[in-house]
């Protein structure tokens, strides 16, 4: 007899004839139970969903305002480098005209990524080559690294095009990967700044440049100012 599933129990067919009181179960009727593959394939979906419309939003804003260098959050990584890889091949994947919901587009912007997951901190830097010239992936990162201390560590080799690093869970350094992220960001703004590469908080699209709303105190001084 096959071997089949219904609701996450594997057993014989016998199992739902039971349920259904001796009556057969058509093939169509047996529920698969859901696998490792199938769940991380779910993830994966969710994972280039959102680089994918964070690609659009990032190229949307650099059209709008001259922006060449973003940071910004990834939601759906968990502080995962293999998820944030995915998330920014989907962001810098070429538009394609013939979808009706755009995508992608990014590839020709500088961006600092930070994931903060349940245990760790991802960071992943992109700099196309058009950009090296003021900016390498690997100095940004290494900037941001040094800054942010706390068990920042590279991760792989960098170098000008891209740059990943990670910041562990550590409760005794007060060490939490948001309260991480909202201290790393500042330093990879900062540097850009150095760079002269970035504006003022003062400039007039100040609501904008920094990718998303991931600047921990952007509104504050806003609120400030009036």
């Amino acid at each position: 007899k096959p071997l089949v599933t219904f609701a996450g129990v594997t057993g014989e067919r016998t199992v739902l004839q039971r349920l259904r009181g001796g009556a057969a179960v058509p093939e169509t009727e047996v529920v698969e139970k859901k696998t490792p593959d199938k769940e991380r394939e779910k993830l994966l979906k969710a994972v280039r969903k959102e680089g994918g419309k964070k690609g659009q939003d990032l190229i949307g804003m650099a059209e709008m305002g001259g922006m060449q260098f973003f940071c910004a959050s990834l939601d759906q990584c968990d502080g995962e480098l293999e998820l944030m890889q995915e998330s920014l091949k989907a962001m810098n994947k070429d538009v394609n005209p013939a979808l009706l919901e755009q995508v992608g587009g990014a590839g020709s912007v500088g961006k600092m990524l930070f994931s903060a997951g349940l245990k760790k901190l991802g960071v992943l830097a992109h700099v196309p080559e058009a950009l090296q010239e003021k900016v390498s992936a690997e100095e940004w990162m290494r900037h941001v690294v040094k800054e942010t201390g706390l068990n920042a560590t590279i991760v792989g080799s960098p170098n000008a095009t891209t740059a990943s690093a990670e910041v562990p869970l550590n409760p005794s350094l007060n060490a939490y990967p948001l309260k991480v992220k909202d201290n790393a960001i500042p330093h990879a703004i900062s540097f850009l700044k150095a760079k002269g590469v970035f504006p003022e908080r003062d400039d007039e699209s100040s609501d904008i440049v920094y990718g998303d709303e991931d600047y921990p105190d952007g509104d504050d001084d806003e609120e400030e100012d009036d």
